[in-house]
């Protein structure tokens, strides 16, 4: 069973923030190459340099997004959410349950969101354990996916239709016995792609 989220208004708004971001970079590119060095144009390639930071930003949020599925079958849940696939064997799901309804019960919030996009990672209060969100979206609107290790937080179109999938996945037993990873293409484990330092260098420059 694959389910894909409700994916159309997060890549609407994306790829407006996308052309925003990116029409500034051009703009305050073009001033700075044409323009006589003065404090506006300092500010206008400051400018120019963040938007283009922003645009790369969006621009990662939204491959992603356009990846973003969610396959099902008596082994486990595998999550594809580009670059990576998150691998959750049926026998380390220990609950389903909506999300919570009030953002309180997360803390430490790192990722992006918008309406329709809401993907990266947090503390989940109660639970005492990391979340990790790839889901179109909010908090109540959410399906978390409860384990020892972490909880998965994901939008599936129809959450009871999934939940009752899941019931009857689970009641069949699995036919091999999976590892609950996380898979990363070859070009993401590379260190540099997990060097913050470089990349605000990199994006300094």
């Amino acid at each position: 069973m694959t389910e894909r989220p409700n994916r159309r208004r997060g890549l609407w708004i994306g790829y407006i923030l996308f052309s925003v971001f990116g029409l500034m970079a051009i703009i305050g590119g073009v001033l700075t190459a044409i323009r006589p060095p003065s404090p506006w144009i300092a500010l206008a390639s400051t400018v120019a340099g963040l938007a283009l930071a922003g645009a790369l930003g969006v621009g990662y949020a939204l491959r992603g997004l356009q990846s973003a599925r969610y396959y099902l079958d008596r082994n486990g849940l595998t999550i594809t959410w580009w670059p990576a696939v998150h691998v959750i064997p049926i026998h380390a799901i220990r609950e389903l349950r909506p999300g919570p309804a009030s953002r309180k019960a997360i803390r430490r919030w790192r990722g992006m969101r918008w309406p329709g996009f809401y993907a990266g990672h947090a503390w989940a209060v109660e639970e005492n354990r990391p979340v990790l969100f790839f889901a179109t979206e909010d908090l109540p609107r959410q399906l978390w996916v409860i384990t020892e290790a972490a909880i998965y937080a994901i939008s599936p179109p129809d959450p009871q239709r999934f939940l009752e999938a899941f019931a009857q996945r689970a009641a069949l037993g699995p036919t091999q016995r999976l590892q609950q990873t996380t898979l990363f293409p070859e070009w993401r484990q590379r260190a540099l792609w997990g060097d913050r330092a470089a990349w605000a260098l990199i994006i300094l420059a």
